[in-house]
């Protein structure tokens, strides 16, 4: 559109040819090129890890209110728990039921997240941090591929060493993998915020998906075990 007719592109085909050189630049460009100063990469770890925080305890209270207990009867309150089976000893077996705090304590972690998250969207654009390049992959992906590798190692660990009877070394592993999932999350929320920043689209990061359900096979199977035991 310039106003000089031989500056102009000619036609569709040089336009072309010159967003694939364009794109072949950036694919060649020194990463640090896109990655954001390092007091700004701290920002955008401390909303990750707000963000982290609030799917753990998300997750939490929907596994709470999803893993079937025994309860008091005088404490199975109408609409609030679901499934309820009488036992022989007086007490109600529950499915599934409304946990009030953990409810109430996902949904304020959940709000604390999305405000951090929208103060960090604002300060990036107010301050130019936002670069797209969105050919450019994610180098949170890898990781978060890593550490979902590591987790279905120790969920495999723990089923061997359960069927081999090794039950002082097996109650620890759980505890190990609490800890690995929470870095876990704060790794993937880390790569999605850098997906916002580069306009990444999160669709052609298959490495980042396989990591995540590597990650959460591990507790949903233990999940739909205790679910169908207790259905039986």
């Amino acid at each position: 559109m310039t106003l000089d007719p031989a500056r102009r592109t000619p036609d569709a085909r040089a336009l072309g040819d010159e967003l694939a050189a364009l794109a072949a630049q950036l694919e060649s460009a020194p990463r640090a090129a896109f990655d954001l100063p390092a007091e700004e990469r701290v920002w955008r770890g401390a909303v990750a890890l707000l963000a982290a925080v609030a799917t753990a305890v998300a997750l939490y209270a929907a596994l709470v209110s999803l893993t079937p207990r025994s309860m008091a009867a005088e404490d199975t309150i109408p609409f609030t728990a679901f499934g309820n089976q009488p036992l022989a000893n007086g007490r109600v077996l529950t499915r599934a039921r409304f946990e009030v705090w953990p409810t109430l304590g996902a949904a304020v972690a959940i709000a604390i997240a999305l405000a951090a998250y929208g103060l960090l969207r604002r300060h990036w654009r107010a301050a130019g941090l936002e670069r797209p390049a969105p050919e450019r992959p994610l180098a949170g992906s890898r990781r978060v591929l890593r550490i979902g590798v590591v987790l279905f190692g120790l969920f495999l660990l723990h089923e061997g060493l359960a069927r081999a009877g090794a039950t002082a070394v097996v109650s620890y592993i759980p505890v190990i993998g609490g800890c690995v999932e929470l870095l876990m999350l704060f790794r993937f929320w880390d790569a999605a915020l850098e997906a916002k920043q580069t306009a990444r689209s999160l669709t052609r990061e298959p490495l980042l998906w396989l990591g995540l359900a590597l990650s959460l096979f591990p507790p949903t199977y233990n999940l739909a075990l205790l679910i169908g035991s207790a259905a039986r």
